[in-house]
């Protein structure tokens, strides 16, 4: 190791060092779900400075499994989109009663292709679909396993370790703790993806194409007919959620504006600037039009049609 190297080593160390108090005070506030203050300043320092999350990140993509840190579902699938080894990642169908998911690793030929399915018939044979969430979301839950198996299945390799079900099947727990840990996990996925800093990323990532899906919050039924990024479905799914009774209250015709001041937001939605998305909400049809800024704002305009 080079001179430098050790050198901006030891600063780090002893920035965490002169900082150490006050991250415990911030964990303690911030502890919960079965994580103690320890557990969580001991993953923030193991996973939060690798990937640029905060603790209260490290809360939302991880759990803690008996003193164990594990990755949670949305997490795993940013490891492995930022992994290089991904060529193409797309959702072949998606219904209440089935999902197939298609994709293939860089490092192997063009010709193999790897297709997982999975029906609402074998997650009643695995005792999950009995879940408020598998009642109230199937379509959504069959997606978030079915794309949870092909992550486990296909890019193993890149997630040994880190897997939430994983640890899971080898820790010592109750059957209907075990499922309804995983089910959490997977429904948690389904609005959310991790973000990963720059330095894990290779410097020439692979085009991913991902399939939209419809997303439902709560009692809102929010559908987004358009070609998108499952972050940026998620993006556009939440603030639409936040604004529902005013989105709700328009008549034909009127327009309403909600200005968003957030860089990651604003990042997310700049290939999709310019464009007319259709989007259902509960049975209504709207056009969504998005004017991200390089300044880190998005002003999106929602007309009723």
């Amino acid at each position: 190791m080079s001179l430098a190297k050790i050198q901006n080593a030891m600063q780090e160390m002893n920035l965490i060092a002169s900082n150490m108090e006050s991250m415990i005070k911030l964990a303690t506030y911030l502890a919960r779900d079965g994580w103690t203050a320890q557990s969580l300043v001991s993953a923030y320092l193991s996973y939060g400075i690798k990937y640029s999350w905060t603790m209260a990140e490290i809360l939302d993509n991880m759990h803690n499994l008996k003193g164990k840190p594990a990755f949670q579902v949305h997490a795993l699938f940013g490891l492995v989109l930022s992994s290089g080894k991904v060529r193409y990642f797309k959702t072949v169908s998606t219904a209440a009663t089935e999902c197939v998911i298609e994709c293939q690793r860089n490092d192997q030929p063009k010709d193999i292709k790897h297709t997982i399915r999975f029906t609402i018939e074998m997650a009643k044979q695995q005792g999950l679909a009995s879940s408020q969430q598998w009642q109230k979301m199937p379509q959504q839950m069959l997606f978030a396993r079915c794309r949870s198996m092909a992550v486990r299945e296909v890019f193993a390799d890149v997630i040994s370790g880190y897997d939430v079900m994983e640890m899971a099947d080898s820790l010592d727990m109750p059957e209907h703790e075990r499922l309804a840990l995983i089910d959490e996990s997977e429904g948690t996925a389904l609005a959310k993806d991790a973000k990963l800093p720059p330095k894990t990323q290779p410097k020439a990532q692979p085009k991913v194409e991902i399939a939209p899906l419809p997303v439902q919050i709560e009692e809102s039924n929010i559908t987004i007919n358009h070609k998108m990024s499952s972050l940026q479905s998620g993006h556009l799914t939440e603030i639409l959620s936040d604004h529902i009774d005013e989105v709700s209250s328009l008549k034909g015709g009127q327009v309403l504006e909600i200005s968003v001041s957030s860089p990651i937001v604003a990042k997310a939605f700049l290939d999709l600037a310019s464009q007319n998305i259709e989007t259902v909400i509960n049975g209504t049809y709207f056009a969504v039009n998005l004017t991200p800024s390089i300044h880190g704002s998005c002003m999106i305009s929602i007309t009723r049609l």
